[in-house]
């Protein structure tokens, strides 16, 4: 049902429906992640956008205590530049920003999750739709709790 929603909203005519089932889907999870006390994990996370390397890499992010604490690459195993860590984000931030973008009436939004999980499998975000190249969107996989 949570995918039919999100495929509805690609072909539907009425953008305010659209969003408001969005919204819905969003705040329904966001309240069952919540809920779990999801608060030390890891998961596993790319950007697509256009952006330098350096933030479209694979990267796996560890949180502990609801707050990002380690960003390596997932090639290289290596830490992250400060640039690069400073921009990553707990699943509760993400589902925030996601939140925070669809109240932007130029923006738009899109997510979608995987099956029988409550956290966003991805997340478009158009900041404006009338400017070129500040859309982008992240793809979260193998969230591992701790």
């Amino acid at each position: 049902m949570r995918h039919l929603i999100i495929v509805l909203c690609l072909f539907a005519s009425c953008a305010i429906a659209c969003e408001e089932a969005v919204r819905d889907l969003l705040l329904q999870n966001y309240q069952q992640w919540q809920d779990a006390n999801n608060r030390n994990y890891e998961y596993i996370l790319t950007k697509q956008c256009f952006c330098a390397p350096e933030y479209t890499q694979e990267l796996q992010v560890t949180v502990f205590d609801d707050r990002v604490t380690d960003v390596v690459s997932t090639d290289s195993g290596e830490k992250v530049s400060s640039k690069v860590f400073d921009q990553q984000l707990t699943i509760t931030e993400w589902y925030e920003l996601a939140l925070d973008s669809l109240r932007h009436e130029h923006g738009e939004v899109k997510v979608t999750f995987g099956e029988g999980t409550w956290y966003p499998a991805s997340i478009y975000i158009d900041q404006h739709k009338m400017r070129a190249d500040d859309e982008y969107t992240i793809f979260i996989k193998q969230l591992i709790k701790q």
